[in-house]
Order: C-alpha cells, then structure tokens, then sequence
C-alpha cells in the first residue's frame, strides 16, 4: 500500500506492510533497523472479498486512546466493476469531530489517493 497510502508517523518510512491473512499486522517500518509501529491487525482476510483489521491506526500516537474496527467489502457492481464499501466502528475516548475525521481520512485515501492507482494498475 505504501505506493497510494500517505499518512504515516515518519517522513519517509521505510515500508508500509499490510499482511493479508488472520492476525497478519498493518505496519509501518521507519528504517532498516525494523523500528516502526503496527496501526493495525488483521481479523478477517478473504482475498477479492473482505478484509478487516482492528486497531488505532494514525490515531494511536495522537493521545487518544481509541479502538476502530475496519470492514473493506467488494462486490461486484452494475457496471461490471467492483463496489468498495468500508464500514468503521469506533469506542474508546471518542472526543467530538473525531467521527467527521475519520471520515475525511477514508474518502481521502480511497477517492483521492487509492482510485486512481487502482484505475491506474488497473486501467479502469
């Protein structure tokens, strides 16, 4: 994911490492020495049709002490493509517009940063 995800806690980390299996981790990797931080773990990972990973991410570091729950599905559309549809459950210290934030995070990293990749890779 590093080629498309943009938020990260070092100004040029090493690597971004999703592993796509049950208790796999979401990781980023600051340098050779393998210091870092895992955002995330993944519960559920059904290759072309859900994945689901609990954790922090960005907000793990912030002071706020929150537990997200993370639902990508695919399915196909209409149109012959395919429907992302993510669903995110939150708990913790939820402070007010934390709910607007994760919200503009998401649209940012799937409208404006991982579309056009995928249409990119893809060509669609």
């Amino acid at each position: 994911i590093s080629p498309w995800w943009d938020h990260t806690f070092s100004a040029k980390p090493l690597k971004l490492v999703l592993e796509a299996k049950p208790g796999g981790g979401f990781y980023e990797i600051f340098d050779e020495s393998g210091n870092g931080v895992k955002h995330a773990e993944v519960l559920v990972a059904l290759r072309g049709e859900e994945l689901v990973f609990r954790g922090p991410l960005g907000f793990g570091r912030m002071g706020v002490h929150l537990d997200f729950v993370h639902r990508l599905v695919l399915t196909a559309d209409e149109a012959g493509g395919t429907k992302l549809t993510l669903t995110v459950h939150g708990a913790g210290e939820v402070a007010e517009g934390v709910p607007e934030t994760v919200q503009k995070v998401w649209e940012h990293f799937l409208h404006e940063r991982f579309e056009p990749y995928a249409r990119e890779k893809l060509g669609g």
